[in-house]
């Protein structure tokens, strides 16, 4: 983008250019797409603060940046790179004003954690990051059917039990987990033959 405008050609690049070209980079096999995705997101920001209204980051912009964290290849170190630059995107996306996480945010960062977590003693040390992301996720009311699921793949038995307690169907779930949901669906196919 910035070699065609280098080159001269009148492109103005906007946050749909942006987020296009971080879900194109999320999906790629590019070595540092973890890396390269959150150095897009801070030009996005820079520029945003330095007054192109154009180019203001959203929750889509910073799903695009988790989501290429989650899909970090290569070796235990990188792996575990991306898991915290996943959950550094996470953070800032929490703290900023361009929007907050929802229930895509959380289920991309659970994808994460499963994702780069290979081994056991990985997939152990995750657990507590599992659990407190689904506890966030319960407490703004972001938990959709497809989140649940998620958690469920990647949290171990005591970490379930810790976060669903009584809790035996999506049915079940307090409304509070829930409400903040856009298209919810509360789906009888969901039982406690999942948990």
């Amino acid at each position: 983008m910035k070699k065609l405008q280098q080159e001269g050609r009148n492109l103005e690049p906007n946050t749909v250019t942006y987020t296009t070209i971080l879900n194109t980079l999320a999906r790629s096999k590019t070595p540092n797409k973890a890396l390269l995705a959150r150095e897009m997101l801070a030009e996005m920001d820079e520029s945003y603060r330095s007054g192109n209204r154009n180019l203001r980051p959203n929750s889509f912009a910073y799903n695009a940046v988790i989501n290429a964290c989650a899909f970090t290849a290569g070796t235990p170190d990188k792996r575990r790179k991306a898991l915290e630059l996943a959950l550094v995107t996470l953070e800032e996306l929490e703290r900023s004003n361009y929007g907050k996480p929802n229930n895509i945010t959380y289920s991309i960062v659970l994808q994460a954690c499963k994702t780069l977590s290979k081994t056991a003693q990985e997939i152990k040390r995750v657990q507590r990051v599992v659990l407190e992301i689904f506890l966030r996720s319960c407490r703004d009311g972001q938990v959709d059917e497809f989140l649940l699921r998620r958690f469920i793949e990647v949290a171990d038995a005591q970490t379930r039990a810790k976060a669903l307690g009584q809790y035996q169907t999506i049915n079940d779930l307090p409304m509070d987990w829930i409400c903040n949901v856009i298209n919810k669906k509360r789906s009888k196919a969901f039982s406690h033959r999942d948990l």
